[in-house]
């Protein structure tokens, strides 16, 4: 009887553990493919269409409406920073300073004594009108001078002396011996672009063309035709011969390196959610971790090499996952 009863308590227990396994909630493991991060550098560059030209480019322009005074260069001609290259007419201005300049001299030569003391106080603002009036005049004729702002060639001459032409007429031009390629692209894909960077070359026809380093970026603008703000950049090759064969207008493909980070944890584009979340697995388990996106290109998200060797979820989909669930590798 003893054992009789102890057999029914084991089958008790047994049928009691299986009605409980079949009660508890079950839950399935989720399939999905995953990867492994692995370590090693990188690279934001974007693709800009330039132009063959010379470096350090001049237009020179007839900053107001006038006659044009005085030509002083030709076509083809040397000039140094600083040589006059054109002037404007400047006679009536000319004539206004001798006028501002005589009155000044004879307010500094008038005696002060007595009554004339008081003529000074009441005539001081208009010493101070003759000395704005003065410094306006110089500035006019200074800036009726042009002069090259480089070393450099004269490429054209597109006026005569003589000649009336509107305000920011072009003159002429003034560039450097080298040439160069002008390009510009959208302001928000040439973040993190500094002085020196390096870019790819390649030629209309599809060949490679040597590289070449940033000599200068232009200020952010707005392009009204398509409203967005572009920048402008300029570029001298590492090797003037790769430019040997380039006539100036060539066009030519620029692979701009924007960002260029070394030895980081690289998680692919394809295992970050729309949350900015990856999810990691430890144990079986999948957990969403935030990650900043901001140093990306392309293929991949630069994080700290701390992530290096974990395995992650490729494709995660917000409908599918939650935090700590259960996964496994999918078959296919």
């Amino acid at each position: 009887m003893p054992k009789t009863r102890a057999s029914l308590l084991v089958i008790a227990a047994t049928l009691i553990t299986v009605a409980t396994l079949f009660l508890l909630p079950f839950t399935p493991r989720i399939a999905v493919h995953t990867t492994v991060i692995q370590t090693g550098d990188l690279i934001r560059s974007t693709l800009l269409e330039g132009v063959v030209c010379y470096e350090n480019e001049q237009p020179c322009v007839a900053l107001k409406a006038g006659k044009v005074a005085r030509i002083y260069v030709k076509e083809g001609q040397r000039v140094k920073q600083g040589d006059l290259l054109f002037s404007m007419d400047t006679t009536a201005e000319e004539a206004a300073l001798a006028a501002v300049i005589s009155a000044c001299n004879q307010q500094a030569q008038t005696g002060l004594n007595g009554l004339e003391q008081l003529a000074a106080v009441a005539s001081s603002q208009t010493s101070l009108a003759l000395k704005e009036k003065l410094a306006e005049l110089e500035s006019s004729i200074a800036l009726a001078q042009i002069r090259a702002e480089t070393d450099g060639v004269v490429g054209g001459v597109y006026a005569k002396e003589g000649e009336l032409v509107g305000q920011m007429t072009l003159l002429g031009d003034v560039h450097g011996t080298r040439k160069a390629i002008a390009a510009a692209g959208r302001a928000s894909e040439l973040v993190g672009v500094t002085h020196g960077a390096f870019a790819v070359l390649q030629a209309a026809s599809g060949e490679a063309n040597g590289l070449a380093t940033v000599a200068a970026l232009g200020a952010p603008a707005i392009n009204d035709a398509t409203a967005q703000t572009m920048q402008t950049v300029s570029l001298l090759p590492t090797d003037q011969a790769a430019l040997s064969d380039a006539a100036i207008g060539d066009r030519m493909m620029v692979e701009l390196i924007c960002e260029s980070t070394a030895d980081v944890a690289l998680i692919p584009i394809a295992a970050v959610d729309a949350q900015e979340r990856v999810w990691v697995i430890e144990n079986g388990h999948a957990t969403p971790v935030s990650v900043d996106v901001t140093h990306r290109n392309d293929e991949y998200v630069a994080v700290s090499k701390e992530w290096a060797e974990k395995r992650i979820v490729l494709l995660p989909s917000a409908r599918q996952l939650y935090a700590d669930c259960a996964v496994k590798e999918a078959s296919n």
